[in-house]
């Protein structure tokens, strides 16, 4: 499991100390300009409620502190963060939509706006049983990629999910439950589209501990080291590959990772097979200029480690179905502990990740829908891109220009989410309740609520 350090007191509040604590850690890599904008947000949020109980136990104000430094791990702006720090600040009656953009803007403005609405479509439905649950998780999860004006809600919507998910061994077991069911069937898959990989995973294996608890204890108890000690191994490897690629002329880009619990109980399952069946539980990542350095690398790799009989796959000579291209093999690696090696070219990479190989688009089985994956798209890339390139204002604002919202949502009496065109009317709306394909459809995406 992942370690989680925090700047908060141990609680489950915040006082005036507390915040000053959380303030000065983030203002030791950012400004002073922008440690004053969240302190006027956590002033704000005090003042609108901020002292009040969630049902998840603490205050509002340090679930969404909590939340906000998530986010800053993963090294998002200061408005992203505002913005959760001021989660549920509308539902005070003493604190308008025009006084959150007149002191910190009108993104944050809107993203807080759109959190609310979120936050109710959200727990409306959850709090019905749907007969074809995996057609409503999702709905929901197209709900959620789409009614945002600015992909940044989306990151905070995944991010208050993963607090919610460390703090739920604290909540009563059938909320806990239920939030797990959540995360596996909505989150999880959500933060693997937008391709936040190490949230992705902690969301898999928190929902694991909390839905099989007993298959969960004996895998973490099987894996032959703490996470850290994998990713040193990996680590290791890394820069002994890249020593013997620079050898040979080779520019490569090398990544690595051990698997999750979550993927390794997941593949165990898939596969009927036992742990020690299980190749990949530690695994690197070339990317190379062409074709022929893939082979290279290949060779250098079989050189250096005895290759595992049955464990090799040449998807460039024989692409899958959906055309992906990478080679994959699986060897005995240093300390003799086994290693998957995938080698692939830059342009096979992204054609993976963003093209029509990306692994949400088959792992879940998604139906296909042209301008629902171009959405996507634009904002992995944005993520790619974050704070501090030349291009991240403009690449954002192009988001918002091009994916023109076309899609609304709304919810059934029984807390269905339906998908129809923008400018839709009651008589499509019910139409579409008693027609087969309800859920067809293109587009950006706005929303209209129950």
């Amino acid at each position: 499991m992942v370690s989680v350090t925090t700047s908060l007191p141990a609680g489950t509040g915040v006082d005036q100390q507390g915040i000053d604590a959380w303030l000065a850690a983030y203002g030791q890599e950012n400004s002073r300009e922008d440690v004053d904008y969240l302190r006027d947000a956590c002033e704000l949020a005090l003042g609108a409620g901020g002292d009040v109980f969630l049902p998840s136990g603490e205050t509002r104000l340090r679930h969404g502190l909590s939340v906000a430094e998530i986010l800053f791990g993963m090294r998002l702006d200061r408005e992203t963060l505002a913005t959760a720090i001021l989660l549920g600040s509308l539902t005070d009656s003493t604190i308008t939509l025009e006084q959150l953009e007149e002191r910190f803007g009108k993104s944050v403005a809107t993203m807080v706006d759109d959190l609310t609405r979120i936050d109710a479509l959200t727990g409306l439905s959850s709090e019905t049983k749907h007969v074809d649950e995996a057609e409503h998780a999702e709905n929901l999860r197209r709900l959620l990629l789409g009614i945002a004006e600015d992909v940044r809600v989306v990151l905070v919507v995944v991010g208050e999910r993963l607090h919610l998910m460390r703090i739920a061994r604290e909540l009563p077991e059938e909320t806990r439950l239920r939030l797990a069911q959540e995360t596996r069937a909505i989150y999880a898959p959500l933060a693997n589209r937008l391709g936040i990989w190490q949230v992705k995973w902690e969301l898999e294996d928190l929902s694991l501990r909390f839905l099989n608890p007993d298959d969960y204890k004996r895998l973490a108890s099987q894996l032959d080291g703490r996470r850290e000690e994998r990713e040193q191994f990996i680590n290791e490897v890394i820069e002994l590959l890249d020593g013997e690629f620079r050898k040979q002329g080779i520019e490569a880009d090398i990544s690595g990772r051990p698997k999750h619990i979550y993927s390794i109980w997941r593949k165990m399952q898939r596969k009927a097979v036992d742990i020690e069946q299980i190749f990949d539980l530690r695994a690197v990542r070339v990317l190379v200029r062409d074709i022929g350095q893939c082979y290279e690398v290949l060779g250098i790799v079989h050189g250096l480690w005895k290759h595992i009989p049955g464990e090799f796959d040449d998807y460039i000579a024989t692409p899958k179905a959906n055309m992906y291209q990478s080679i994959h093999t699986a060897v005995i690696g240093p300390e003799d502990k086994t290693l998957e090696v995938q080698i692939r070219t830059q342009d096979m990479h992204h054609h993976s990740e963003l093209g029509v190989a990306a692994h949400w688009r088959y792992k879940e089985n998604a139906k296909h829908d042209a301008d629902f994956e171009l959405r996507v798209v634009w904002m992995r890339q944005w993520l790619e891109l974050k704070e501090g390139s030349e291009y991240y204002g403009d690449h954002l604002e192009q988001l918002d220009t091009e994916m023109e919202v076309t899609r609304i949502y709304v919810l059934t009496p029984q807390s269905k989410v339906v998908e129809l065109p923008k400018g839709s009317t009651p008589l499509d709306f019910a139409y579409a309740v008693h027609t087969v394909g309800t859920n067809a459809g293109t587009g950006g995406y706005g929303h209209i609520g129950s």
